[in-house]
């Protein structure tokens, strides 16, 4: 990890930008750990200064940039699943990092080599194999089918003795700023203010709907989404306290099944969603259920 001592002028972040390139390519020698960085948690993320912000972050930003110059080096065959996974979520952290660091105004090297990393990665998830068709990154596009969404043992006496209760759109606002609150691996979001927006716009005309997950009468946890037709997507998901989001889930998926929704879209894949069901699927055949089912006018969630 970089020590960064005072404020950096913007030569000494163009020194530091030149330490993370070449530490994302060479201090792990070709090899990804796939065990989760550990970052000390963000004490009033919202007021750090970019000292703290480079210290505490950094660590993330090189894994990211060594699991690209794998990538770039050797194909994303090189990738095992659970890496693919890893690699999703430090492409997450260091997008809300971005979003952070801009809001903040932090000097423009750091900003630059954060936007080459987000974009470097954003190029990995979404391009698309010419020979195939499909996108290069397989095990990023997850979605739940309904009918094959796993209750775990524990998940099952979560529901049963955990002392929740569920809900549709009743706080649309709080959900989403659930949502977009700082999270301990990362003080970013990004759910801008005009994303927030433009999905409370969504709300009110009746496509974006919000689940909720209470408990002792506090909002537990929940997650939000687009409805169009039989497709729900799904956009993002929070907890405040243990399974809050878990909960949530199973309620949409319970939603789901009541309201002939055929196909959750969870976007990126990761371990959680995947002990839960969620499974990849086929860019041709995602197309095609996108075909079938969106063509629906927008419905309530009962």
């Amino acid at each position: 990890m970089i020590h960064d001592q005072g404020e950096k002028t913007a030569s000494q972040s163009g020194e530091f930008v030149a330490k993370c390139d070449a530490l994302g390519r060479t201090n792990l020698n070709g090899t990804i750990h796939t065990a989760e960085v550990r970052q000390r948690p963000l004490a009033n993320s919202r007021s750090l200064t970019q000292t703290a912000f480079i210290t505490r972050r950094s660590e993330t930003w090189q894994h990211l940039d060594a699991f690209l110059a794998r990538i770039e080096r050797r194909g994303i065959r090189a990738l095992s699943p659970d890496e693919v996974a890893e690699f999703g979520r430090l492409y997450r952290a260091t997008t809300s990092d971005l979003a952070y660091a801009q809001g903040r105004g932090f000097d423009r090297a750091l900003l630059e080599y954060l936007n080459r990393c987000v974009a470097r990665a954003h190029a990995q998830v979404y391009a698309r194999a010419p020979e195939s068709g499909t996108q290069r990154i397989a095990g990023f596009y997850s979605r739940v089918f309904p009918e094959e969404f796993r209750r775990t043992r524990s998940l099952a006496k979560t529901l049963r003795n955990g002392g929740f209760s569920t809900s549709v759109d009743r706080d649309f606002e709080a959900v989403i700023d659930g949502c977009a609150a700082p999270r301990t691996a990362s003080p970013g979001t990004w759910i801008t203010s005009d994303m927030r927006t433009a999905y409370l716009a969504l709300h009110r005309l009746g496509y974006a709907h919000s689940i909720e997950a209470w408990r002792e009468g506090s909002l537990a946890g929940g997650l939000y989404g687009v409805r169009l037709g039989g497709v729900f997507f799904g956009e993002s998901m929070f907890s405040a306290v243990r399974d809050g989001s878990k909960v949530a889930l199973a309620h949409l998926v319970a939603l789901c099944l009541r309201n002939s929704i055929a196909v959750i879209d969870c976007q990126l894949y990761s371990r959680h969603l995947g002990s839960l069901g969620a499974r990849t699927i086929p860019r041709s055949q995602f197309q095609r259920l996108l075909r079938e089912q969106t063509s629906l006018p927008p419905a309530p969630l009962v």
